[in-house]
Order: structure tokens, then sequence, then C-alpha cells
């Protein structure tokens, strides 16, 4: 088990995340606060218009100051409410397609078309995995899964027990059974003795997100499942899916490191910190750069914003002011490159 280095929360960088939040979920507070900006307006102008002197002092020391501080409130009030509208009709659209997604799925088990299904969740899993909707990819998982089976969708079942029985049931909070189904598609494998590069992609994605989900408790088994992974990975042919395979494994070191240590939450190092837990962050952010560098020449935009965002994380955990910056502005840039747009998608997992 290994031993978190001390730690300090509660940086300035988050402040821009809880003022975005504040905003979106509190809109009366900012309407309050609005108001309030609007009275110090009026009563700034009011006494400007009182110091002038000019005539008619008596209406122009009401009509200014209102007029100015009623013009302020209506543009905070406009800005706010394009702000919420734009927010709301992008989530309605997400959960609308989740839902009929979902209840399309249900409709085609019950019609026992069990080839289209598989299909569905084929195309669509991604999908549900870019809009952050893990709790519906799971549903998906659930429903695909006898499909598959009655199917004989060998590959299909592996893939669901690991993406989205596996991993979307960690990123949706149930570890202990992301890592049951994780492991139930490990041992298929390893029985079926399938040397086939298909089949070796799954069991290195399987231990991939097997050392992820250990690394929150256990930092030293996540890495040593992740080390296992690079070690099968070595079997499969030269080429860009091996270059993408060996960045994501990178990736993973990196993440688990900076999970296990709350790097992911705002956590930076303290002066203090032991050496040893010193050279393990920054072996995370060696492993996380090489990863940035394969994701670059792979042409992997999504992946590549991902990346970015932990060096970032990293780097301000080790107080590595300068560096922290340009990669802030290397990881705006690559989240605007990326595949997916609407920015809804986990950076931290």
């Amino acid at each position: 088990m290994s031993v978190r280095p001390k730690i300090r929360l509660g940086q300035l960088r988050h402040v821009q995340r809880a003022v975005g939040l504040f905003i979106q979920k509190s809109a009366r507070w900012v309407f309050f606060g609005a108001l309030a900006c609007s009275a110090w307006i009026f009563q700034v102008v009011q006494s400007w218009v009182g110091a002038v002197g000019q005539v008619p002092r008596e209406a122009l020391i009401w009509i200014l100051p209102a007029l100015a501080s009623g013009a302020y409130l209506l543009l905070v009030t406009l800005v706010a409410a394009i702000v919420r509208l734009t927010t709301v009709t992008h989530r309605k659209g997400a959960l609308g397609f989740q839902a009929a997604t979902i209840n399309y799925a249900r409709q085609l088990s019950k019609e026992g078309a069990d080839r289209a299904l598989v299909e569905l969740r084929r195309g669509v899993s991604m999908i549900l995995h870019t809009q952050n909707a893990n709790s519906a990819r799971v549903q998906l998982g659930e429903i695909a899964l006898d499909s598959a089976i009655r199917a004989g969708d060998r590959g299909e079942q592996l893939s669901i027990l690991i993406d989205d029985l596996g991993w979307a049931n960690h990123m949706a909070g149930h570890s202990p059974m992301a890592l049951r189904n994780i492991q139930l598609a490990i041992d298929s494998l390893d029985e079926a003795k399938d040397s086939s590069q298909e089949r070796l992609l799954l069991r290195v994605k399987a231990m991939r997100h097997k050392g992820i989900i250990q690394s929150h408790s256990n930092l030293n088994a996540g890495l040593a499942t992740l080390k296992e992974a690079r070690s099968l990975l070595n079997q499969m042919n030269p080429g860009r899916e091996k270059n993408i395979q060996m960045a994501q494994i990178l990736h993973a070191e990196g993440l688990a490191v900076a999970t296990n240590y709350g790097i992911m939450n705002g956590a930076i190092l303290e002066n203090d910190v032991e050496p040893d837990q010193l050279r393990v962050v920054q072996g995370a952010l060696e492993s996380t750069r090489e990863a940035i560098t394969l994701f670059e020449d792979s042409k992997s935009s999504s992946r590549l914003a991902k990346a970015r965002h932990l060096e970032t994380e990293l780097l301000h955990a080790l107080r590595k002011d300068q560096a922290w910056r340009m990669s802030k502005v290397a990881e705006q840039k690559s989240l605007q490159e990326a595949a997916w747009q609407d920015g809804t998608i986990n950076l931290n997992g």
C-alpha cells in the first residue's frame, strides 16, 4: 500500500471552476449580486449628478442614476439568460438522446433483434462516453450483453464487460462491480488462449482499466497491473494502433499516481515532501509527456486533450508555475481541437 505525500488543497486555479458552478447552479444569488451592483451604480451616478449641480437637478438626480443602474441590470440579466438557455438546451438534448437510446435498446431486446441491438451498442457506447453519461452507458451495456451472448458475438461480450460494465461502472461510482466485470473479461480471455491482435487489444485495455481503478486504493498494485499491460503490448505488431495503446498506458500511469495522491482533486505537494514520493510524481509527469508525444504523432486529438489536462494538474502539484501556465495554454488549444466539442467529457478519467 503506497503512502500519500503531504498535500495542500484549495488552490487558486480552482476558483474559476467554483465560479462557473456558482453561476450555473445559483441563479438567484447571481441576480441578487447584480441587483446590489445596480444599486451601487445608482448611488455613484446620483452623487455625481449632485456634485454637478446643473438644472434641473431634482430630475437628473433620480433619472440618470435609474437609467444607468437599469441598463446594467438589464445587461446582466440578458447575459445570464443566454448562458442559461444555451446550457439547459444542450443538457436537455443530451438527456433526450440518452433516454431515447435506452428506450430503443429495450425495444430491440423485447423484439429479439439481437444483432441490431449489438450494432446499436457498438455505435453509441463511445458517444455516451464523450457525454460523460456513465449510468446510461451501464444500462445500455446490461441490455446489450444478453443480446451479444445470444448472437454468439464473443468480442462484443468482452468489450461490454470491459467498457460499459467495467470502466463506465467505475466512473459511475461502482468500482468493486467494475473490477469484477473487468476481471471476468480477463479470465475469459485467458481461458480462450486466443493470440489474435483483436483479443490482445482487449486484454491490454482491460488491464489498463483495472490498473487505474486499483490505484485509487493501492497505487503499487495499480502500477504493477499497468506494467503487465505494457508487457502484453510488446507482443503487438508495430503501427499507429500500438502507439496509441502505449500512449494510453503511459497516460494511465500518470493518472494512477495523480489520482492516488489527490492531485486530480487539486492537491499540491508540500515543500517537505519525501524524496521518494517526489520522484513518483515526477515519474508520472514524464510518463504523461511521453503519452502526449505519442498522441500528437498519432493525431489522436481527444486523447491528447486528456493527457494535456493531466500534465497541467501534475505541473501545478509540483509547483512549476511557469511550465503550468504554458501547459494550460496547450491544454485549452487541445480542447478546442478535440474530436468532441461539448466539453462534457470527464477529463479526469
